[in-house]
């Protein structure tokens, strides 16, 4: 079981802001720094005439934690709903050897690092959370540096495609830009170097261009 620590953006930086609409909060003395106090969060904006609900969890949120985000989307059901958590894609079974966290098998990920029994593996939180949403349109993660770029697109219960994509660019200096485009129901995915200046290609792990520079389909009016 990991240690936990006071969080370094604590609920109190934000709670002020218009845009903040709350933290996950549980009254386990003997936990006090477990999950709450801005370790998930929720925010509400609004873009090019879109509204947005914004959860960020946890590694491998426990089912408490998961049942909260599941109200607050449900609560928003006329917003978009985007949702970053550290595990989602990578290596789908924990790598037995270092060459496995580059050449295992890839997908959505089926062990944990954090909560022990209680921690829920990204598949299980596919199942517990990002699947029953029809307004979830993109689950955002990183924390795979080998893997370092993935994509996944999945139909939900309502049969709309939810996007997974993984950004994890490490020490490259490379982000990850969205373009939202309601009026052509698409968002243009793009991957920039600071450091170089110019746009990414290709990295050692992930050559292929189209896995760092491409569109996907989104239809902000839930078709």
């Amino acid at each position: 079981m990991p240690i936990f620590s006071r969080p370094s953006f604590p609920q109190s930086l934000f709670a002020d802001q218009p845009w903040y609409l709350e933290s996950y909060e549980h009254d386990r003395a003997d936990e006090p720094f477990v999950s709450r106090n801005n370790v998930n969060s929720a925010q509400l904006f609004s873009a090019g005439g879109v509204d947005f609900i914004f959860v960020h969890l946890e590694c491998n949120a426990p089912d408490d934690v998961l049942a909260w985000a599941n109200r607050l989307i449900r609560s928003h059901p006329k917003r978009r709903a985007l949702i970053s958590t550290h595990m989602d894609l990578g290596i789908v079974k924990k790598p037995k050897t270092q060459d496995g966290f580059i050449h295992d098998p890839k997908g959505r990920m089926e062990w944990t690092k954090n909560h022990g029994k209680q921690g829920n593996t990204a598949v299980e939180m596919w199942e517990k959370c990002y699947q029953l949403h029809p307004n979830l349109d993109f689950v955002f993660s990183g924390d795979q540096s080998r893997v370092t770029a993935l994509k996944l697109s999945a139909a939900a219960d309502d049969g709309h495609l939810v996007h997974s994509l993984l950004s994890d660019y490490h020490s490259l200096g490379a982000i990850r830009l969205l373009r939202f485009r309601p009026k052509e129901n698409r968002v243009d995915v793009v991957t920039y170097d600071t450091m170089l200046g110019n746009f990414v290609e290709a990295t050692p792990y992930v050559p292929e261009r189209e896995q760092h520079q491409f569109s996907l389909e989104w239809f902000p009016d839930g078709k």
